[in-house]
């Protein structure tokens, strides 16, 4: 990965980070998040949004 998509990587982990931090604030509120064609579930077990078929509760 070149610098362009390191700063990209980055950035949606950052977005992702804040998205983590909302999920314990709004405690029951249902996420759908999409990046492109691909689907980040929330994870329990993990406390973060991981790609789709990566999610164990």
């Amino acid at each position: 990965m070149g610098l362009k998509g390191d700063f990209f990587f980055d950035i949606v982990d950052w977005w992702l980070k804040c998205l983590e931090e909302m999920v314990d604030v709004l405690a029951g509120a249902q996420w759908n998040v999409h990046l492109d064609d691909m689907e980040l579930k929330w994870s329990e077990k993990e406390h973060s949004f991981c790609v789709d078929d990566t999610v164990e509760n």
